[in-house]
């Protein structure tokens, strides 16, 4: 079976120093779920839902980041690209938002998903106003995917940066080896290049030319979203080193310092940012104003198959995945209701619209009433022909007596028993 650590040394990362450490080192214990929690000391429950105030979609971009969600996000309060996405779209094709704040704190995450996240908000621009806050951290990945907003605010303790990319490798073959362990590999010999020797020369530069490749990346993305060439991102964004609030302002990382709520505020009154992204100069205008323009579209569902359809697969079979658990809840609550409704002697009648798939309980109430009222009226009118007959024999039946029948009177009958029995009285 497959070591966790394995799993976090086979990925490329852009993510602080400290925080990769700490998934490694916990990895290394096998990947339990409680050691991790306690290791990182944060809930084992994590959410990926878009809050809604105002008309501003909030979307937390928070924890270390991956592609899709696995055990890290799941108990580490961490977030998938494949979830962010997802909540970005809908909040993008909800008609109720009319903006969408990126609330960021995280050290960075997986290479892997990240490009094709930042690249998906910044096409999104235009459609409607998207601000990144970042109040804790928004460093490597976590800052790629901040950039990509048409304005990105800081707290004034806020950390940003750390732009580059990392591979880790473990090299367990002493260790292997004091266990016993022996691994054989034989690799293609058209592939000498295949399995690189981090130990020797010729493969740490192998690898240091794919990390550098993946940097590059990272690099000209910022720059086409901040508005710069990668010779600046180069020269003045650090080079992966981290900047604290207004210096973060000052190097062109970010635009302006404030706070959660006042940007949450500004996005809720309609202040648009506009199309300046570095170095100040930005003006505001309304959302009416960006609307009339022309400047704000919704993304359509043909857009996003297009350029991005692997992210509109993931959604699709997301939603299809949902209307089937609402599907079933709702014919749950449907049987509940109508077996709510039931009274006493019509099991067939609640039987059959409990399973016919379509009677809502409010129709089944309407209709066991009905039954009810029908069974009341047949037993009252069985009840008034018991008491006719009962007063016909009370009063002796004179219509029969006038037409020569019998006599069923109460004397009458006694006189007849006296005679058949011969009591003489």
């Amino acid at each position: 079976m497959k070591r966790a650590w394995e799993a976090v040394a086979a990925e490329k990362w852009a993510i602080t120093e400290a925080y990769l450490q700490t998934i490694v080192a916990v990895a290394e214990r096998q990947g339990d779920p409680e050691a991790l929690a306690a290791k990182l000391g944060q809930d084992l429950e994590g959410t990926y839902r878009a809050e809604i105030r105002d008309g501003v979609a909030t979307i937390g971009v928070k924890g270390p980041l991956f592609r899709y969600a696995n055990v890290f996000t799941a108990i580490s309060g961490a977030s998938s690209y494949q979830m962010l996405a997802r909540d970005f779209t809908a909040a993008l094709e909800n008609a109720s938002v009319k903006a969408i704040l990126l609330f960021v704190d995280s050290p960075g995450g997986m290479v892997n998903g990240c490009h094709e996240l930042a690249a998906m908000i910044h096409a999104a621009r235009g459609k409607k106003p998207i601000v990144a806050y970042v109040g804790g951290m928004g460093a490597s990945a976590a800052y790629w995917i901040a950039s990509a907003a048409d304005e990105v605010v800081v707290d004034a303790t806020a950390e940003l940066g750390s732009i580059g990319a990392v591979l880790q490798i473990v090299d367990s073959r002493e260790r292997d080896a004091k266990e016993g362990v022996r691994i054989h590999q034989i690799v293609s010999s058209q592939s000498p290049n295949k399995r690189p020797d981090p130990a020797q020369d010729q493969g740490q530069a192998q690898f240091q030319a794919e990390v550098d490749a993946l940097a590059q990346v990272f690099v000209e993305a910022v720059a086409v979203h901040r508005g710069v060439n990668a010779g600046t991102v180069l020269e003045k964004f650090g080079g992966g080193a981290i900047f604290v609030g207004a210096a973060a302002v000052e190097a062109g990382l970010a635009d302006r310092l404030g706070s959660f709520e006042e940007v949450l505020a500004g996005l809720a009154q309609g202040r648009v940012s506009g199309p300046t992204h570095h170095n100040g100069g930005r003006t505001m205008k309304s959302y009416a104003d960006a609307l009339a323009a022309g400047e704000i579209q919704p993304i359509t569902a043909g857009e996003l198959k297009e350029k991005h359809p692997e992210l509109a697969q993931a959604i699709a079979g997301e939603a299809v995945a949902k209307a089937k658990a609402e599907g079933a809840q709702g014919e749950r609550e449907r049987i509940k209701g109508v077996y709510a409704a039931a009274l006493p002697g019509h099991d067939d009648l609640v039987e059959s619209m409990a399973w016919d798939g379509k009677t809502a309980p409010g129709e089944a109430a309407l209709a066991i009433n009905a039954a009810e009222r029908q069974a009341m009226k047949a037993a009252l009118k069985g009840r008034e022909q018991d008491a006719g007959e009962l007063e016909g024999i009370r009063d002796g039946s004179e219509a029969g007596k006038q037409q020569g029948g019998d006599d069923y009177t109460p004397g009458a009958l006694a006189a007849q028993a006296r005679e058949t029995y011969g009591t003489g009285k």
